[in-house]
């Protein structure tokens, strides 16, 4: 697996699973990486198949094409990991303090929740996505009884 038209997600939650359970059956590569380390990753990684790996943040930050799926307040911690410039993040972060249970908005001052992330991976080209979806709406096939699923 290489990283040339592999896919990077960050974030190994229910969004994170969601896209890159989409990113395999689309015929991509995915590198899904945690906090906790590959070794967390394996189960998933089973399911995905052989497309998948899960491997440390750092390795699935590498790639020029990155879904940033962990919980806003973490996203500071990735600062450091790899390079941005030039990496298109799709940002799939909500600006929640805790989700569960809900405990309000993280303070970013004056600045959007994306102007934030933007200022945490200097020199990526930050495009918002995929926020307002619960996860199991990602992860439902796109075609269905009641019609198609389009996400922009």
């Amino acid at each position: 697996m290489s990283t040339h038209g592999t896919i990077g997600v960050l974030g190994a939650g229910e969004v994170g699973q969601a896209v890159a359970d989409k990113v395999v059956r689309h015929g991509h590569d995915v590198l899904i990486g945690n906090s906790r380390g590959p070794g967390t990753l394996e189960a998933l990684v089973g399911r995905l198949g052989p497309r998948a790996r899960g491997v440390t943040a750092e390795e699935a930050a590498k790639p020029e094409l990155v879904f940033l799926s962990v919980p806003f307040f973490a996203v500071p911690e990735l600062t450091g990991l790899t390079t941005s410039a030039g990496k298109v993040v799709v940002d799939t972060t909500n600006q929640f303090a805790a989700a569960n249970p809900w405990q309000g908005r993280y303070d970013v001052g004056d600045l959007t929740g994306s102007d934030w992330v933007a200022r945490h991976l200097p020199g990526a080209r930050i495009v918002k996505a995929l926020n307002t979806l619960y996860a199991p709406f990602i992860a439902a096939a796109p075609r269905h009884a009641e019609g198609r699923q389009v996400a922009f």
